[in-house]
């Protein structure tokens, strides 16, 4: 009996199975981990998955896509008229991309594989949608959450991400600048944040930083001065190891479902997570595993709720975490129990001209 073949759309640096390798530079804080793991659960349902420049599209039984493909491989399957063979992945949201979130594309494929609570609970007419968001390699043990700790860890507080900008209503980029000026100027010696782009003046209006960056001319931007600017870093993991609490805030709040790798960073590292972003995030993690920032008017009343708790909660916290993450709430977020799942469901996405490809001699 032949097994099916998946063919999976990746960008151009992923391709050669690249994005399965986790030895790939690319596989920083084993971000690819999730998708090993899903070749991994087609190979249990008779489904075997390769980048799309091994396996072509025009070939394969099924294609797998990652976020909406271009318009050139989009025109492809619709003239081979392979849409019906498609099972689209979406993570970017629509700020990202908002050609995502087409729902008229959702229709023309086999099914669509997303963490957005809305779609997968409004059950839209004429598409199928299933649950599968950004999953994670979950440790086997939370640093500090079941020992004491005696002097505590270095950093207070600090934020990993990038200085970007787009206009959005929901946005956070704004956000996570307003908070780093609020320590900047309040609470200099308390807070570290690291990144891309925020060494140098960052225009805020967008446009006139993406014309700069087309030319090649960002690096000519004047630095901007912070004392709390520690860099880019190697290891999410060993960085935020260091600290007691992390500001995770999403790229967007408001949408229900949206909730990436930040605050599963900062969980894994042991760091108390200062989340913002998804309004359903207590219906998927419990509030006694990290702080929920809506709960506080002001800034200044965050930092003094930081500052209130002591040792025996700062542990509670991190206990919090471990058992969250050692419990079945938590599987949708374990690369390995969600592919499982992700994989049987695409297995009854194909069609059945594609499973009698599985009978041929």
């Amino acid at each position: 009996m032949n097994g099916l073949k998946a063919s999976f759309v990746v960008d151009s640096h992923l391709l050669n199975d690249e994005i399965f390798r986790l030895d790939s530079p690319y596989n920083r804080d084993n971000c690819l981990y999730g998708f090993s793991a899903l070749r991994k659960a087609l190979q249990t349902q008779g489904i075997e998955l390769r980048t799309f420049d091994i396996f072509p599209i025009e070939s394969s039984d099924i294609i797998i896509l990652n976020e909406r493909p271009s318009r050139q491989i989009e025109s492809r399957l619709r003239s081979a008229g392979l849409l019906k063979k498609s099972v689209l992945m979406l993570f970017e949201s629509e700020l990202i991309r908002p050609d995502n979130w087409d729902e008229e594309f959702h229709k023309e494929v086999a099914g669509v594989l997303t963490w957005s609570t809305h779609h997968i609970r409004a059950g839209r007419t004429g598409a199928r949608y299933s649950r599968f968001g950004f999953t994670h390699k979950l440790p086997s043990v939370v640093p500090g959450s079941r020992r004491a700790l005696e002097d505590g860890r270095a950093g207070f507080c600090t934020l990993i991400a990038g200085n970007k900008s787009v206009s959005h209503r929901d946005e956070l980029y704004s956000a996570r600048r307003e908070i780093i000026e609020w320590f900047e100027k309040n609470h200099s010696g308390e807070f570290e944040y690291y990144g891309v782009g925020w060494e140098r003046w960052y225009l805020k209006g967008g446009f006139g930083t993406k014309v700069l960056r087309k030319l090649g001319l960002l690096q000519y931007l004047p630095k901007r001065p912070s004392i709390c600017y520690g860099g880019m870093v190697t290891s999410k993991l060993e960085t935020l190891s260091k600290f007691e609490f992390s500001i995770c805030f999403e790229n967007a709040k408001e949408i229900p479902g949206y909730i990436s790798e930040k605050i599963f960073d900062s969980m894994f590292a042991g760091c108390i997570p200062v989340y913002l972003g998804a309004p359903d995030i207590a219906d998927f993690i419990p509030k006694s595993a990290f702080i929920d920032a809506r709960d506080f008017a002001t800034y200044d009343e965050l930092y003094r709720h930081m500052k209130t708790l002591t040792v025996s909660d700062l542990i509670a916290k991190r206990t919090a975490i471990d058992d969250f993450l050692k419990s079945d709430a938590a599987a949708i977020f374990d690369a390995d129990r969600a592919s499982i799942s992700v994989a049987r469901t695409v297995s009854q996405w194909v069609p059945t001209s594609s499973r009698a490809h599985e009978m041929a001699p």
